[in-house]
């Protein structure tokens, strides 16, 4: 199942912070590349550093994302908000109901 990551800077987190976690975030994203389907940051036009950023993650079930969730939460530095991403198939059989 997709699940949608939304993740975004914790108020209190600098420049520099995020600087001395980048080699712990490229781990991640490279040891968990195959359950990745997309991600990328958050840029804010005035500025070229990232203030936050998406993954579009592929999970098993909703324990397997709460964990993903919980790791790119431990650092403390960003809060996050996720939400299940339906494939078309199964968008097109809501729809069928909805109907």
């Amino acid at each position: 199942m997709p699940f949608i990551i939304n993740f975004i800077d914790a108020p209190s987190t600098t420049k520099e912070r995020k600087s001395s976690i980048r080699a712990t975030h490229i781990d991640y994203v490279v040891s968990n590349a195959d359950r990745i389907i997309v991600s990328g940051g958050l840029f804010p036009d005035d500025d070229d550093f990232p203030n936050g950023g998406v993954i579009i993650l592929e999970a098993p079930d909703d324990e397997s994302a709460t964990t993903a969730l919980l790791h790119l939460g431990a650092l403390g530095n960003v809060q996050t908000t996720t939400c299940r991403a339906f494939t078309a198939g199964e968008m097109d059989a809501i729809l069928e109901i909805a109907r």
